[in-house]
């Protein structure tokens, strides 16, 4: 597997406990992030953005406070903003179909439903960093 270098931190942005740990052994596993930032809801997500810069963004779209899909929309229309094309990973159980073609017109982001496996995980985060 390639190295990561140039981007040693992980966002993760989702209010479930488990599913956080899970996502961040599934990081830990490729050994590819030195950091991994932790986001339980958009606010906390929005801040994160604005202060690290990334080398993957993990998005649960069922936020407290808002829609994950709405806060990868607007990163990915900010370009004041240094991750505007941080690669993204978006999770949710249920996506409608324009959610669905939305996301699938969104350059560097790769849909990831629930439920899911470690390695489901590391095997998209691989294919999304052109690490294979």
């Amino acid at each position: 597997m390639k190295k990561l270098v140039s981007h040693p931190n992980a966002l993760i942005v989702d209010d479930d406990p488990m599913i956080v740990e899970m996502l961040n052994t599934a990081l830990e596993i490729t050994g590819l992030f030195d950091t991994v930032v932790k986001a339980s809801n958009a606010q906390e997500g929005r801040a994160a953005l604005a202060q690290t810069n990334f080398g993957l963004v993990i998005f649960d779209n069922n936020l407290p406070d808002g829609s994950g899909f709405q806060l990868l929309l607007d990163l990915r229309h900010d370009p004041s903003n240094k991750n505007t094309q941080a690669p993204a990973i978006f999770t949710t159980a249920a996506l409608d179909p324009q959610t669905e073609r939305d996301l699938k017109s969104l350059p560097l982001t790769r849909f990831l439903p629930k439920p899911y496996v470690i390695e489901n995980v590391v095997e998209l985060m691989v294919d999304l960093l052109g690490l294979k």
